[in-house]
């Protein structure tokens, strides 16, 4: 995590990244996107999710950078962009536990 994203606004955006990672109906939107690009038609019958509540979801996602969109004549297909996923949970990773000058070193002999 970059030194500026230790301020309160970088925490908070960590926070709000975080809490999309949380809910379960997205989890399960990624985790189907990690198989590979997917017809937006398809992922709604795969999830049981209406066309409605997966595009509020699938919107949520997009702000985030999670996802990616293509669009072929009518259809849009969805697919995952794992290296931002990656980076929120580096984030994530970096705040808690620390990994400059020994950060991470420190933290663990510290714990019982």
């Amino acid at each position: 995590m970059q030194e500026d994203n230790r301020n309160p606004q970088g925490i908070a955006a960590l926070a709000d990244q975080l809490a999309v990672l949380g809910n379960a109906n997205r989890l399960a939107i990624l985790t189907n996107l990690a198989e590979g690009e997917i017809q937006v038609n398809v992922l709604a019958k795969k999830l049981g999710l209406g066309q409605s509540a997966l595009s509020q979801h699938l919107a949520i996602l997009r702000a985030c950078e999670f996802v990616s969109t293509r669009r072929a004549s009518q259809s849009v297909f969805y697919s995952l962009k794992p290296r931002s996923i990656a980076t929120t949970l580096s984030d994530a990773r970096d705040l808690l536990i620390g990994t400059r000058d020994g950060e991470t070193e420190r933290a663990a002999a510290q714990r019982p």
